[in-house]
């Protein structure tokens, strides 16, 4: 499994930390997954590009997306708030009977069955279930986290983090990191999305990239990735991508599930 190497990864822990809902959201999605949580999407791509190339990419405004192969589902007695209303039945009698939640929002999607909590301070967290996501839940990827990496639609997203351990891995994604390049990772996920979506698949690829000041191909890379990959270079970049550091090292997979939710660095 390719890593970035630890430097960097503890410099995007340091940066996620000083985020104030950070710790509080780990440690609620450690208590509700019953195997290792790991951070992905778009707080842990886009902090990483942030740091990498220091320019903003909207880190800030994501939500706290993690994954885990097995989360606890919600028992069916949340459903209920524990208030009690006052009915008349059918036969005109006064009965008291208990207050159902509200049903909550259908998931996203790409999120399958996610979990959905919030911080204290209002901060979103989405924590799926991994053998629930699109794409794996058909059998055709295992429900792990290299499940998960086979399943994300494009190439950034690829990319995932062992908080405990201060990992980040996931080949395709630091390969689209460190080219500055976006192409598509899952053909058959991305096409019903957007379809879901009303959007078209160039429309996607390219709002991602412009949004991290990447260029984007809407073809599938072949493989090895970055070896084969043909693309002109961007003089608005200043040629940053041909620069672009080499930050990664390769590494076996990274281990199982680690119950202490301290984050350090």
């Amino acid at each position: 499994m390719k890593k970035a190497n630890k430097q960097l990864s503890r410099k995007v822990l340091d940066a996620l930390n000083k985020d104030p809902n950070f710790a509080e959201a780990y440690q609620m999605v450690c208590n509700r997954a019953k195997t290792k949580p790991y951070l992905v999407g778009g707080k842990l791509y886009r902090t990483m590009i942030e740091i990498i190339y220091d320019y903003p990419a909207r880190s800030h405004s994501c939500d706290f997306d993690f994954a885990a192969e097995t989360v606890r589902k919600r028992k069916k007695e949340e459903l209920y708030t524990g208030k009690l209303k006052t009915i008349t039945d059918l036969m005109g009698n006064v009965i008291e009977v208990p207050v159902k939640r509200a049903r909550p929002r259908k998931s996203s999607y790409l999120k399958g069955d996610s979990v959905k909590l919030r911080t204290r301070h209002g901060c979103k967290i989405d924590l799926m279930n991994i053998p629930d996501l699109h794409g794996i839940k058909t059998g055709k990827l295992s429900p792990t986290i290299e499940g998960y990496l086979e399943a994300v639609p494009l190439s950034v997203q690829s990319i995932a983090m062992d908080i405990d351990k201060c990992e980040i891995f996931g080949r395709v994604g630091l390969d689209s990191i460190n080219e500055k390049f976006i192409w598509i990772n899952n053909k058959e996920v991305l096409t019903e999305y957007v379809a879901l979506k009303g959007w078209t698949i160039d429309r996607y690829v390219r709002s991602k990239a412009d949004s991290i000041k990447f260029f984007c191909d809407r073809k599938v890379a072949p493989k090895p990735v970055v070896a084969k990959l043909k693309y002109k270079k961007n003089p608005f970049f200043n040629t940053a991508a041909n620069n672009a550091p080499v930050f990664f090292t390769t590494t076996t997979a990274t281990g199982g599930w680690v119950t202490n939710t301290t984050i350090t660095t």
